[in-house]
């Protein structure tokens, strides 16, 4: 069975690298809903910004309808409580670029 992580490659979670379990993943800046979790503080990160889940060789990711918004690479904004599938090697950002992540699948 494929292992699925994040890598933080920018933003406060530059460098951080996130192993995904079987079950729903949430990120964002409530630390008792979510499990990779900003400061309070952090601009353009919802108290519960997104939410991650493995599916084998692919993760699902979904917006939950967070105010700045989580994006693909190439700057399509997801909408909100709709799943999209990324692979190993795809990047996504929550608010701002800053904030982003690559998809690793090992």
């Amino acid at each position: 069975m494929s292992r699925i992580s994040l890598y933080g490659v920018g933003g406060v979670m530059a460098g951080s690298i996130f192993p995904l379990e079987d079950a729903a993943t949430l990120i964002g800046r409530d630390p008792s809903k979510c499990s990779i979790v900003y400061p309070a503080d952090e601009p353009g990160i919802s108290t519960v910004h997104c939410q991650v889940i493995p599916r084998g060789n692919y993760l699902e990711i979904m917006d939950m309808g967070s105010s700045y918004g989580t994006y693909l690479e190439n700057g399509i904004r997801m909408q909100k409580n709709e799943s999209y599938q990324l692979s190993n090697g795809d990047r996504f950002y929550l608010g701002d670029r800053k904030n982003k992540y690559i998809v690793k699948v090992m």
